[in-house]
């Protein structure tokens, strides 16, 4: 294979990862909202019920079942936010890590395509022709290599990474990254559950307020 095809075939390694992760994070999110909103419409329906039910659970004497079945709900209902929120923010971190990854080996091709890449490597100090996967492990922030993985030095890696995406270049212009016109798709999906999850926390407060007053 030449190193044209070799960074095309990392570039969609990289792309379909991308778009495996942001399905995993939709359907694990998704089911969450879903089973959040059950339990939402089961609190209103059961206003007058929840009312107090801390109080009484509280009180002397045998609980109803009743009342140890909302409290139980309560308890799945936080637990569930909590997945949420955690999914929300690791997911989006990991979305965003790997829609870089897409840009960068996407610049690498422009840059091969162009006859620049052996030019800014010998600019960088990095070997050409390139080492994807050691060179994706540099850029992941690695801090111990395999002991037979050839060592960067980490000035000349960021050098590299600068480079090839335009970061602090003259040359700069968000417009031309292509990370950046993945900025919909790549922040507002986690921006929709953020939302949710939000409103779902209020719910939460607001009931367990309602439980916790006779």
């Amino acid at each position: 294979m030449t190193q044209l095809s070799d960074i095309r075939e990392m570039w969609k390694i990289q792309e379909d990862l991308l778009q495996q992760y942001r399905g995993m994070a939709i359907t694990m999110l998704g089911l969450i909202a879903a089973a959040l909103m059950v339990l939402i419409s089961l609190f209103v329906s059961s206003w007058t019920r929840v009312e107090g039910v801390i109080l009484r659970l509280f009180s002397p004497g045998m609980p109803e079942l009743s009342d140890a079945f909302i409290l139980v709900t309560f308890i799945i209902y936080a637990v569930l936010l909590f997945l949420g929120w955690q999914g929300n923010v690791r997911f989006k971190g990991i979305c965003a890590t790997r829609a870089k990854h897409v840009t960068f080996f996407q610049n690498l091709h422009i840059a091969e395509e162009a006859g620049k890449l052996q030019d800014i490597c010998a600019a960088a100090n990095t070997p050409y022709p390139i080492m994807h996967i050691t060179l994706l492990r540099h850029i992941d922030g690695l801090k111990t290599p395999l002991s037979f993985e050839a060592p960067f030095k980490k000035k000349d890696m960021q050098k590299f990474h600068d480079i090839i995406l335009q970061t602090g270049q003259k040359t700069e212009d968000d417009r031309i990254r292509h990370d950046r016109t993945r900025g919909f798709l790549k922040s507002w999906i986690f921006t929709v559950y953020n939302v949710f999850f939000s409103l779902a926390t209020i719910q939460l407060l607001i009931s367990v307020i309602h439980a916790a007053t006779g």
